[in-house]
């Protein structure tokens, strides 16, 4: 049996309806990021909130759809990573030296990040995951081999960090988080090493997906089990990235 095998078995269920719904996803989530930095900056977490909470309300409903298979999915290994990612975003704030990030202090806070964060991050997982695992579908049909898969894989991490480092520059300017400008910040606001961190991750999402899919138990073990291990790729992945970027964590 192939090892794309079990891809190929969710890219069929993928159509123009599910296409739609992901990208509704991706328009609430952008017109709250952008009302946020442009017309109410001052609004505090309000948009952060709205903007997580519209997108899993989409993600939650779609996946009891028949139609919504990959939402179904995507949603519980995305919850548990999510969950795990709050590991990774602590070490964004407590680096010793260069480039922390900062919240505002009269945040609520699970370890060192905004309550809104594991939501945050995901909606962000189903997106990315769903939009890479789109990719695979389409360059299967045009071609065999392993390279569909590592041309996704690749083409996914680089859509990640690009769409990254324009969503953290609203960010910033909606005054939900900043970083410290003693690192390489991109425009004044991003952080150099958030966005390859995120190229790195997402470029991990296809082959932990496939484990995902591929294991043995039930639907809750596999998606804490490679929740867990997709989060532990967050906080790697971000360590190496701002060593590589400001050289000492």
């Amino acid at each position: 049996m192939s090892k794309t095998d079990p891809l190929r078995e969710v890219v069929a269920d993928l159509d123009l309806q599910t296409d739609l719904w992901w990208l509704a996803m991706i328009l609430a989530g952008f017109l709250s990021t952008f009302l946020a930095a442009f017309a109410f900056p001052g609004a505090g977490s309000f948009f952060a909130w709205l903007a997580v909470l519209v997108r899993l309300a989409i993600a939650v409903g779609i996946s009891q759809q028949p139609f919504g298979a990959i939402f179904g999915r995507l949603l519980p290994f995305a919850l548990v990573a999510g969950l795990f990612s709050i590991f990774g975003d602590h070490m964004l704030v407590n680096w010793t030296e260069r480039a922390q990030r900062v919240y505002p202090d009269h945040t609520g806070v699970l370890l060192s990040s905004p309550l809104y964060i594991p939501l945050f991050w995901t909606c962000l997982i189903i997106e990315f995951g769903y939009t890479i695992i789109r990719l695979y579908g389409l360059a299967a049909k045009n071609g065999g081999g392993d390279l569909p898969f590592y041309g996704a894989m690749l083409a996914g991490g680089v859509i990640a960090g690009l769409w990254t480092a324009c969503t953290d520059f609203w960010a910033v300017k909606a005054r939900w988080w900043r970083y410290d400008t003693d690192g390489v910040i991109l425009g004044g606001a991003c952080a150099l090493y958030v966005v390859i961190g995120t190229f790195f991750i997402f470029c991990a999402f296809l082959p932990v997906f496939r484990g995902y899919l591929t294991c043995a138990g039930s639907r809750v073990f596999a998606s804490v089990r490679y929740g867990l291990i997709y989060g532990i790729v967050i906080f790697v992945s971000y360590i190496v990235a701002h060593m590589l970027v400001e050289h000492k964590i």
